[in-house]
């Protein structure tokens, strides 16, 4: 199955606002959403299959652009669709974004118990540079700060 990265339009807003509230337990308002598509500075990508599922998005992925780094700020994608390698495909599509901007960092906030994301993480080359104590107000959970280069070199142990 070709799965598609791709940016998103206004017309994808409502899939956008399912795949959050069916993959987040505190999804963004729609506002917000609506908000970083229609652009200043925020850049929000799809993951799409156009031969299985025609103009239905499997995920999303939210980033910004700050002066001097690329902040990824949601990523999110549908139950049903996991375990694709679709999160590394937003994630690669964000990078390329980052890339074409001049940035050299990309940086983030992670639920602490969010293992497969952290681990996703770590395979693109962030490290853990702090904690945000009870961050997350629906858990109490603290936050995961990570950090890398948006270009990294694969060591033996991620090939």
């Amino acid at each position: 199955m070709a799965w598609l990265v791709r940016d998103a339009v206004l017309a994808d807003l409502d899939p956008v606002v399912r795949i959050d509230r069916a993959s987040q337990s505190t999804p963004w308002p729609r506002e917000a959403l609506r908000d970083c598509i229609q652009g200043n500075g925020d850049t929000v990508m799809l993951v799409i299959c156009p031969a299985r599922w025609p103009g239905a998005p499997a995920g999303f992925a939210v980033g910004r652009f700050l002066p001097d780094e690329f902040e990824v700020l949601n990523l999110a994608v549908m139950p049903d669709k996991r375990n694709r390698g679709l999160g590394r495909l937003l994630m690669e599509g964000l990078r390329d974004k980052a890339r074409g901007a001049g940035r050299d960092t990309w940086i983030l906030e992670v639920r602490d118990s969010n293992q497969a994301a952290r681990h996703l993480y770590r395979s693109l080359g962030l490290i853990e540079t702090g904690r945000r104590l009870g961050y997350y107000a629906d858990t109490g959970e603290p936050a995961i700060l990570m950090a890398g280069p948006v270009e990294w070199i694969m060591n033996e142990s991620q090939k």
